[in-house]
């Protein structure tokens, strides 16, 4: 189990954008040779490997670095990994908690304060969502795709 598989994703990004910044104006005008590129291609390459010599699943968790809020009805949302990640997972499962309902415009910070309490509250018992993630599933097979 990785969780999460994100987590590094900004240090990555970072790191891998730096590496290929040129050092000198030389550096920028000619032609350079290969690129560094992210870390997280090799790690899904590793996994890979782990999972068919240990003949076990791969469980990992990716929060949205980005995240967007949707209706609950939409069932797709596209994954933070890189692409090399896409066709990685057997089942992408949406898990999400439902919103709670915002304070009305209106609201004073005084009022805000007053039911601060009672918010946490319903904050922390709304229920969550969970369901199955329908985009890049072009590569699925009929039989996960049913599930």
């Amino acid at each position: 189990m990785l969780d999460s598989a994100t987590a590094f994703y900004w240090n990555d990004r970072y790191d891998t954008d730096m590496a290929n910044v040129p050092d000198t104006y030389q550096e920028a005008t000619q032609s350079r040779g290969k690129k560094i590129t992210s870390s997280y291609p090799a790690l899904r390459s590793l996994l890979s490997k782990l999972s068919h010599q240990l003949h076990c699943p791969i469980i990992y968790t990716a929060s949205d670095v980005q995240p967007k809020y949707s209706q609950p009805a939409t069932r797709s949302l596209q994954s933070a990994l890189p692409k090399s990640w896409a066709t990685f997972p057997d089942l992408r499962l949406l898990i999400q908690r439902r919103p709670v309902r915002g304070f009305p415009l209106a609201t004073s910070a005084e009022e805000a304060a007053r039911d601060a309490k009672d918010r946490s509250a319903a904050v922390a018992e709304a229920p969550f969502e969970v369901a199955v993630n329908y985009d890049g599933n072009e590569d699925w097979n009929g039989e996960t795709r049913d599930i």
